[in-house]
């Protein structure tokens, strides 16, 4: 059985070999690596990582056509292209980990334990190692959804590089593990999500803004453009053994049945008492919503009223899926109790 190798290749200067497409590209690569560029000023250094998820490739397409490009950075450059292996597991870009393994991008705080872990530890090392002034970690959502950064700080300079990527700033204060939950405090780590899979505008926005990323002089000379941002979003999970479906009618065997519309809702600002699904009799007993102590608020957001899963308040949603397999690994969608703030 195939399993993700727990450390990264070096690729110095890569000019040949690149490959015709992304997908030869990948699968030249073979394995999750570590890319070094070096820009007009080697003082200096930015990273991108990208493909943590196997099946998000805007990043990936981005990075190729970059190094086809032979584009100069303005400062050195890593790169590192990770779940190489999760992508290449048949069929091409169809997985977000391999399938009996764990989620890459929630093994950051483990490192060590598994290969994954192994790996996780040998990307922060390779980022750290570099001091970069900012990192980038590319993803795309898994249903309909406008781009967003997300950052773990609300900083003039996390504003300014979010800016340059999304008009959707989210700043969490849950840490899953990720990336971003281990970046450095005093330079800017920011998770863009470029918009759907497989959507030309995301693989189009994420090659035109990391091009301006990885081209631009000074990153934070300039003021922010305009932003939304949402602070404090919780996520709606359901329990593991929950059926889910997403349909335009109630599916009676499920637990739930969400609105096959519901990415529709990715970050617009719903009023309270809205419906988005149905619930099987068991009502709310497979959801949960947890703070960051620990404490169950379902009640806070959801009730069920004849039968539909409500809003108890007005709610702002993003990331929500229609994935039932996202649903249960992950979660259905993020909330917060707020409308974006304009900055």
């Amino acid at each position: 059985m195939q399993e993700t190798p727990p450390t990264l290749t070096n690729l110095d200067q890569p000019t040949a070999n690149l490959g015709t497409d992304h997908l030869d590209f990948l699968q030249r690569l073979a394995r999750p690596t570590q890319i070094s560029i070096k820009g007009a000023d080697p003082s200096r250094c930015r990273a991108i990582v990208t493909l943590l998820h196997g099946n998000e490739p805007s990043g990936l397409k981005a990075v190729h056509r970059l190094l086809k490009e032979d584009i100069v950075p303005a400062t050195d450059l890593v790169i590192i292209i990770a779940s190489v292996n999760a992508a290449l597991h048949p069929p091409l870009l169809s997985h977000r980990f391999l399938p009996w393994e764990r989620d890459l991008n929630r093994c950051f705080a483990d490192s060590g334990s598994s290969a994954q872990g192994s790996l996780a530890s040998g990307i922060m090392g390779a980022i750290n190692a570099r001091t970069p002034e900012a990192v980038i970690d590319a993803h795309n959502t898994s249903a309909h959804s406008e781009p967003f950064a997300v950052a773990l700080q609300d900083t003039a300079p996390t504003r300014a590089l979010s800016s340059m990527f999304a008009r959707n700033l989210v700043v969490m204060d849950q840490t899953l593990g990720t990336l971003m939950d281990r970046g450095d405090p005093q330079n800017p780590w920011i998770t863009v999500e470029f918009g759907g899979l497989m959507d030309p505008a995301a693989d189009r926005l994420a090659f035109e803004s990391l091009r301006d990323f990885v081209t631009r002089k000074h990153l934070f000379d300039l003021p922010p453009a305009p932003l939304r941002v949402l602070h404090h979003p919780f996520r709606l999970e359901i329990a593991h053994d929950a059926r889910i479906h997403y349909a335009s009618s109630v599916i009676h065997d499920s637990h739930i049945t969400m609105f096959n519309t519901i990415d529709q809702l990715n970050f617009q600002h719903v009023d309270a008492d809205t419906p988005l699904g149905w619930l099987s009799p068991d009502g709310l007993a497979r959801f949960r919503i947890r703070s960051n102590r620990g404490d169950e608020r379902i009640e806070d957001y959801f009730y069920n009223s004849n039968g539909f899963l409500t809003t108890v308040r007005p709610l702002t949603l993003f990331m929500a899926t229609t994935d039932p397999y996202i649903a249960q690994k992950d979660c259905l969608l993020y909330l917060a109790p707020t409308a974006p703030t304009d900055t």
